[in-house]
């Protein structure tokens, strides 16, 4: 396989990849159209002796391809229209893509996801409520909790009664406003400290496909026995520039800025572009 950065071709392979032909929880993607996964979960050790499913990460880690074993992600904002877009960085870290630093917190041990602990979610302050866990998943739509979490949180935001299930869709007018509302903070677990981190409406507030617009907060119903847990997906990847760091077990977020200026895309997902670097070691290698 070939990739293109900026300049030189990487040969990259053998890289396997594994169809699905049905996707479990489906209500993670009911509403979302792509075309195809990347893979950059972090694999069960059963999976890969199984049926080889090996992600393209693991694989540029184990040929020595990567200056830092680790991704970056940066998504443009939804209300951002122009040609810059996105981008996934493996081996590095653009300074042009956030602002500050990133603040790093370790994955939950054995977890075999990109989950990481989490204290609790408040709305402008005000506890909604705790929950112990939250998984980062760039192939999700929304933002996921427990039913009664999400009911609480929405039900804060807006102030009126909201269903309990099912997306909460905005009145005309609750949409004019969208900017006075209050900001969702997720407050995580770093060391024996707590670090907070906010998300604002204009983040939260998405447009469904019949031109609805409805919060980001939706409803995950786990079975009996399960532990329950949030899904941070591509309303939060939009606000924070979020690196993956597979070499030390842990995600790093930063706010993200609010547009950069690429030059070229050579991937592209949705609507979206995307651009897709490598950043690899200096020697040249020559492909077997």
């Amino acid at each position: 396989m070939m990739l293109g950065p900026m300049g030189n071709l990487v040969m990259v392979g053998p890289q396997e990849f594994v169809v699905y032909r049905r996707v479990v929880p489906r209500q993670f993607y009911i509403n979302l159209p792509y075309d195809g996964f990347v893979g950059l979960g972090l694999p069960l050790p059963a999976n890969i002796d199984a049926v080889g499913a090996v992600p393209i990460w693991m694989t540029l880690m184990n040929q020595g391809l990567l200056r830092i074993n680790l991704f970056s992600l940066y998504l443009r904002n939804y209300y951002f229209h122009g040609n810059d877009g996105g981008s996934l960085i493996f081996g590095g870290v653009s300074q042009e893509h956030y602002e500050g630093h990133h603040q790093y917190f370790d994955l939950v041990d054995n977890s075999n996801q990109w989950k990481i602990h989490m204290y609790s979610v408040s709305v402008a302050g005000h506890l909604a409520q705790y929950c112990d866990k939250v998984l980062i998943d760039s192939g999700c739509e929304y933002i996921y909790g427990p039913p009664h979490i999400i009911y609480r949180i929405n039900r804060q935001i807006l102030g009126r009664e909201v269903p309990l299930y099912g997306p909460t869709i905005l009145t005309h007018d609750e949409a004019v406003g969208i900017l006075d509302w209050p900001h969702v903070s997720f407050n995580f677990i770093e060391g024996d400290e707590d670090a907070s981190l906010t998300i604002p409406p204009e983040n939260y507030v998405i447009a469904d496909a019949d031109g609805r617009y409805i919060s980001a907060f939706r409803p995950l119903v786990f079975q009996p026995g399960d532990e329950a847990y949030f899904v941070l997906g591509l309303p939060w990847l939009r606000r924070y520039h979020t690196v993956f760091d597979f070499g030390q077990e842990r995600i790093g977020f930063a706010l993200a800025k609010l547009q950069v200026s690429c030059t070229r895309f050579i991937v592209r997902m949705r609507q979206l572009p995307l651009l897709l670097l490598i950043c690899g070691v200096e020697a040249e290698r020559q492909p077997s």
